[in-house]
């Protein structure tokens, strides 16, 4: 089953304070929802990486915690 995201959820001055900037291109990243099913991600659209979960808080809290790229 293909996973279709849309902007229902908008990134918020509060969300975008708690999300660091992407590890990979230092852009700042935005969340979105799924349609059809309750999952959130939080993507960088500079070079296409994400974090996804079915909480917002937890999809924050997975992108924050990524390890940086040697």
């Amino acid at each position: 089953a293909k996973l279709e995201f849309n902007s229902t959820i908008k990134t918020t001055p509060h969300d975008a304070a708690q999300l660091l900037p992407c590890p990979f291109c230092g852009k700042q990243p935005v969340i979105n929802s799924s349609s059809g099913i309750e999952a959130y991600t939080v993507a960088c659209y500079g070079c296409c990486w994400t974090a996804y979960n079915s909480t917002k808080e937890i999809s924050i809290q997975h992108w924050n915690t990524r390890a940086i790229p040697a």
